[in-house]
């Protein structure tokens, strides 16, 4: 028995359903692969670490101060945190500074 192929009409409704149940799917997909790429952070040790919206991957929080510019803040110091190991973290860079 030959297979005849679905009519236009058909195959657009086929399309319609198919498109459909994709979005739908999309944002779970989305929020796993970003739960994957933090589990992937914490496996190679990357523990202070932000969602980047514009770039859609993590990123780890620049203490060392690369640059050089001694104006920009680390982002624990602007919100005002004052756990231990933003403490530390801030020692450590007043240390590099003062070296300089």
């Amino acid at each position: 028995m030959a297979h005849k192929k679905p009519s236009d009409e058909v195959q657009k409704l086929l399309k319609t359903v198919f498109d459909h149940f994709d979005q739908e799917d999309s944002s779970v997909r989305e929020y796993q692969l970003r739960q994957w790429k933090k589990l992937k952070c914490y496996w190679d040790s990357l523990f202070r670490i932000y969602w980047s919206s514009t770039a859609h991957d993590y990123r780890t929080y620049d203490l060392d101060n690369s640059n050089g510019d001694d104006n920009t803040d680390n982002a624990y110091d602007k919100f005002g945190c004052r756990c231990n190991e933003c403490k530390l973290a801030r020692s450590v860079k007043n240390k590099k500074r003062i070296r300089k």
